[in-house]
């Protein structure tokens, strides 16, 4: 779908942003603070499925 209306993608991100914005809550900020909290051998993977917010918190010390 975004392959053939790349706009879409762009409405689509804008419109969750939004919506995100409303919460009460932001599910990233609980989930970021779970992750410091644990061990530094933790391997964590930012899937790419949203604005990459946790990728760029949680700063790479991988050598790629």
């Amino acid at each position: 779908m975004f392959e053939q209306d790349p706009q879409s993608f762009f409405a689509y991100h804008q419109g969750y942003a939004t919506s995100m914005s409303k919460w009460p809550d932001q599910p990233i900020d609980e989930i970021m603070g779970y992750v410091r909290k644990r061990s530094a051998n933790l391997v964590i993977v930012d899937m790419g499925c949203g604005d990459a917010r946790l990728a760029r918190t949680l700063k790479s010390t991988h050598p790629n």
